[in-house]
């Protein structure tokens, strides 16, 4: 054979043969529809949605869900909003941390009503100027909030505004609610990545949909991870320098004031993993090592997902250097697994 420089590319004739990818890139997306639920979502989705339809059901409401990052909060109100929309329940989607430059978080969403009521419309149009009215109204509003009042009992807050224009703008608020979902209807807002906005944008949010926003025939949906929002509170106390008596229960009582039904979302277990590693038809094989996968990366759905990209591109690469023989799944490929999971489990 003729010596080549160390680190010089091998001729053609030397690479080893190509070797097919098992699966493609798994994509982080929420799922939608009840035959993508892997992890036995349904029964969570009808029980909550069937509260939020329920004649009896006084609104405004706000449902909260809670869990923590990566555990399906999301596909979980994808699954809501599918059981909501088979009985012509109107919704708006409703991401806050694309709007994280904006001064006013509830300007963004009341945008996202009219909108709602331009796409699914209706034999009546907005009235001329009405996004403009509400928007004046809340700007002329924001300057009275005072936070140390509004975070100790947000049912006072109300007080604490400018009463013309508070009322003018609920009154414009909620004629947009009922020209887009009727007499009898429900707009039903998801409010959705809570997990990615700054803890003080969080609580800006909750407030103004405690003080602002809630009008008869709307119900919000929040989708949030709990010790994010306490920490949140947190911030905000000592942003204003407030004592420890003064702050004392407030982050145990601070959801109860804003949040009328809330669910934990059970984390997965070893079952609902194993269904999850099959059903996405990841590389084959990996049904043999779902107890390292649900143990080491704690039964969480997206970091099980991250995982199985890794591992399909490492198992690649080794194939391709002839450290793994393809075909059946052995004691080498095990190894792997182990190893990219401890690598997730303790990355430093």
């Amino acid at each position: 054979s003729v010596l080549r420089p160390s680190g010089a590319e091998p001729e053609l004739s030397e690479r080893p043969a190509e070797v097919a990818f098992q699966q493609g890139v798994l994509a982080d997306e929420p799922i939608g529809q009840p035959e993508q639920d892997l992890l036995g979502f349904c029964p969570f989705a009808r029980s909550i949605a069937g509260f939020i339809a329920h004649p009896k059901t006084n609104t405004p409401v706000t449902v909260g869900i809670y869990g923590p990052w990566g555990c399906g909060k999301t596909s979980l109100m994808r699954l809501i909003q599918y059981e909501l929309r088979q009985q012509h329940f109107r919704a708006i989607w409703f991401n806050p941390w694309e709007h994280y430059r904006d001064t006013s978080i509830a300007a963004p969403l009341i945008s996202a009503f009219e909108r709602t009521l331009v796409i699914q419309g209706g034999d009546e149009k907005p009235q001329k100027g009405l996004p403009y009215a509400m928007t004046s109204a809340l700007a002329s509003m924001g300057a009275d909030l005072q936070r140390t009042t509004l975070v100790q009992d947000p049912s006072q807050g109300r007080a604490l505004l400018r009463g013309n224009d508070y009322h003018v703008f609920r009154e414009v608020l909620e004629e947009l609610v009922l020209q887009i979902v009727g007499s009898t209807g429900r707009l039903v807002v998801f409010v959705d990545d809570l997990d990615r906005c700054l803890p003080e944008r969080v609580i800006e949010l909750l407030e103004d949909l405690k003080l602002v926003l809630s009008v008869p025939r709307c119900v919000f949906v929040i989708g949030a991870d709990r010790e994010l929002i306490q920490r949140g509170i947190q911030v905000v106390y000592q942003t204003l320098h407030l004592t420890s008596q003064e702050g004392a229960g407030t982050e145990k009582d601070y959801l109860e004031k804003i949040v009328q039904l809330q669910f934990n979302l059970p984390p997965a277990n070893r079952s609902q993993i194993a269904n999850l590693v099959s059903g996405l038809e990841g590389e084959p094989g990996l049904e043999h090592f779902v107890d390292i996968i649900a143990e080491g990366l704690n039964n969480n759905p997206r970091r099980v997902k991250q995982f199985l990209n890794e591992f399909s591109l490492q198992k690649h690469l080794a194939v391709q250097a002839g450290l793994l023989k393809p075909g059946s799944p052995g004691l080498d490929e095990a190894l792997l697994a182990k190893w990219l999971v401890l690598g997730r489990a303790w990355p430093s």
